[in-house]
Formats: structure tokens, C-alpha cells, sequence
């Protein structure tokens, strides 16, 4: 597994468990339409204000005609799995004001971003 940054630093509000469970589904489904000696890369870069977290593997990829309904409920590529994981991602991507897309070959990978925009605390200094 490969970790690449631009960042040096992001300042953004999420729930800590939803974001945990984004990211274990990304990876998890990585992992499974990953072969032996395949590569999976995640990345973090900033698109003007938005941060944008990707997930990119070198596994099989999904055909053309499924990837539209990749974040739709009970979809599975490989019928192992309940067809919820790329759902809940979207469903707490949404909650957090962030978006996802899907970029996928098949037999070639597939990559998943994820944006979510830069938010700044409110300064709080006392006067």
C-alpha cells in the first residue's frame, strides 16, 4: 500500500467514526479486487478549497455499465458482500457536505475520491 500527500496541513469537521468507516470500506474493497502483487495507493491533494482523499487500486476494475449504480444500496460486484459498503460511504460523504465519484477500468483498477471543503474554526480569542 502506497500513502501520498500534498498537504501540509487541512482544516475540516467530520465525525471520526464515520470518516473510520469511509475509509475501511475504500480499503476493504480495494484489498478484495486487489491480485497478489497488485498496487493500491491512497492520496490526499487540495482542488482550491477542497481537500480531495483517494483510494486507487490496480484490481479488475468494474465494467462500464455497473458503475453508475456503484453507490446505490444492495449493489455488489462480487455478490460476497451485502452491496451496502460504497452506499454508506456516499450516504456519510453526503452528511459531511462532501462529495464522491468513481473512476474505473475495467480490468485496468478503479478510484474513488472523496472532497470535502476546507473549513477554519471560528477565532475564539478573548479580547
Amino acid at each position: 500500500m502506497v500513502f501520498n500527500s500534498e498537504l501540509k496541513s487541512y482544516y475540516t469537521f467530520f465525525d471520526k467514526d464515520k470518516m473510520e468507516k469511509i475509509m475501511f470500506n475504500l480499503l476493504s474493497n480495494a484489498m478484495r479486487f486487489t491480485e497478489p502483487g497488485g498496487e493500491i495507493t491512497v492520496s490526499a491533494s487540495r482542488v482550491e478549497n477542497m481537500a480531495i482523499l483517494s483510494v486507487k487500486d490496480t484490481g479488475r476494475g468494474i465494467e462500464a455499465e455497473r458503475q453508475a449504480s456503484s453507490f446505490d444500496s444492495f449493489t455488489s460486484s462480487d455478490q460476497r458482500g451485502a452491496g451496502l459498503g460504497l452506499a454508506l460511504v456516499k450516504n456519510f460523504v453526503d452528511l459531511h457536505g462532501g462529495n464522491v465519484g468513481m473512476k474505473s477500468v475495467e480490468g485496468g483498477g478503479t478510484e474513488v475520491q472523496l472532497g470535502t471543503l476546507e473549513q477554519h474554526l471560528p477565532h475564539l480569542g478573548c479580547e
